[in-house]
């Protein structure tokens, strides 16, 4: 794993054993050699309660413009009819 992050086996070993702080540069080169993203990070750590307003923006910054838009009319939609329901 250390070659294919390209660090020496021990920075790789103290870094794994928290025996030091980890870079910005060195986490980048363990996802990539993972094959990860760290959204795939985030999202793996998220709990649907547990998403938050800054969460669902950062997501709906990677979706195509014309998705984008049909999730806020769909918003928009849902956000009607709960009213609606609530005034019953």
């Amino acid at each position: 794993m250390a070659n294919s992050c390209g660090m020496s086996k021990k920075t790789y070993q103290r870094i794994e054993q928290g025996k030091t702080d980890i870079k910005l540069s060195q986490y980048e080169s363990i996802l990539r050699a993972l094959n990860l993203s760290e959204l795939d990070l985030v999202l793996d750590k998220l709990d649907y309660d547990d998403v938050s307003n800054v969460d669902l923006l950062a997501l709906s910054r990677l979706l195509p413009k014309r998705t984008r838009r049909l999730m806020i009319d769909l918003f928009f939609s849902l956000h009607a009819d709960i009213n609606q329901n609530k005034s019953k």
